[in-house]
């Protein structure tokens, strides 16, 4: 076995943040179906590609009790139902992204509760920890009073821009940052035809948004490892094309066929891409994590250090060689 074989390269840890795409159990979805609360009937995206990684999958950060430290994989801060900023989020008491990473707020924006986000270790993210923030969707959803899609996108997509940066002043190295799909083309709209128009306009705003501002980061932060993926088009790709990904039924929910108490079996549910009107099913998390582990590069400062290692080796195989 070769040095350079012998040297395992990962992430050390793996931290998420956003909305119920994301979440372990932290705000538990009591629907039919569901897997211990998760919005969906089995693991979500980010629980495969943990295991991907070869990390253990991150537990909800709900179970934090005074002591726990990142060893006890208590590390997964997304709430189902989490918007983009506290603004937008304090009438529905669940944390919003930046709240995730500084803890609860009460009504005049003062952290009130540090337990509820990363801030509750007083710690950095490692340089070698993966980071991972998805969220915007719950804007939509959420926002009772909509008088301009685009405005309330641009709002949604600057948060971002805030809570990435927080991030990156948190220490963050290797993040994760995944735009939104086109939520019109969810089972939520396909009988809705001005609906569809609308979400499909707010994801399409605030995905150009996200890019621009992501760009912007990086050339603030030229340290920190961008990972960004197209949701957009991945979601798009198994709408379109769903039978190249094993997935036969798109344009209905798996909850909405078997809620009348028969449990499908799970071949039965590997054929829905969703699960609800909006969230994936177990068997579409699965894809996802495989889709978005295909484009994940190994840690950045990892790669360095084995440029180094493989110069050095290189060196020493050819004075071996003389």
């Amino acid at each position: 076995m070769s040095l350079l074989s012998s040297v395992l390269c990962a992430y050390d840890n793996f931290f998420v943040f956003g909305d119920s795409l994301s979440d372990v159990g932290n705000a538990p979805n009591t629907r039919d179906l569901n897997f211990e609360g998760r919005w969906s009937n089995g693991n979500v995206w980010a629980e495969y590609l943990a295991s991907m990684l070869g990390l253990a999958p991150a537990t909800k950060s709900s179970d934090y009790s005074a002591g726990d430290t990142f060893a006890t994989n208590n590390i997964n801060f997304a709430y189902g139902g989490a918007m983009t900023s506290f603004g937008t989020t304090s009438a529905t008491g669940i944390p919003s992204i930046d709240e995730q990473i500084f803890g609860k707020k009460n009504a005049l924006g003062h952290v009130t509760d540090i337990d509820k986000g990363f801030a509750r270790y007083d710690l950095d993210f490692g340089e070698n920890d993966l980071v991972s923030i998805w969220a915007g969707a719950n804007n939509l959803f959420f926002t009772v009073t909509i008088t301009d899609y685009e405005v309330m996108a641009l709002q949604a997509a600057s948060d971002m821009y805030t809570n990435i940066e927080n991030l990156i002043l948190k220490g963050a190295k290797n993040l994760l940052i995944l735009n939104l799909p086109d939520i019109g083309n969810t089972p939520c709209y396909k009988n809705d035809e001005e609906g569809k128009a609308n979400a499909s306009l707010f994801s399409t705003t605030f995905n150009a948004a996200l890019f621009e501002n992501v760009e912007l980061l990086k050339i603030a932060n030229p340290d920190t490892d961008f990972i960004y993926i197209d949701m957009y088009a991945i979601f798009n790709d198994l709408l379109y094309n769903p039978l190249a990904y094993g997935f036969e039924i798109v344009d209905t929910s798996l909850i909405s066929v078997y809620d009348n108490g028969h449990l499908p079996t799970d071949e039965e549910s590997s054929k829905y891409l969703f699960y609800d009107d909006v969230h994936p099913t177990t068997a579409g998390h699965q894809m996802l994590a495989t889709l978005i582990y295909s484009q994940i590069p190994e840690p950045a400062h990892y790669a360095l250090f084995f440029g180094f290692i493989a110069l050095a080796f290189a060196l020493y195989r050819k004075r071996r060689l003389r």
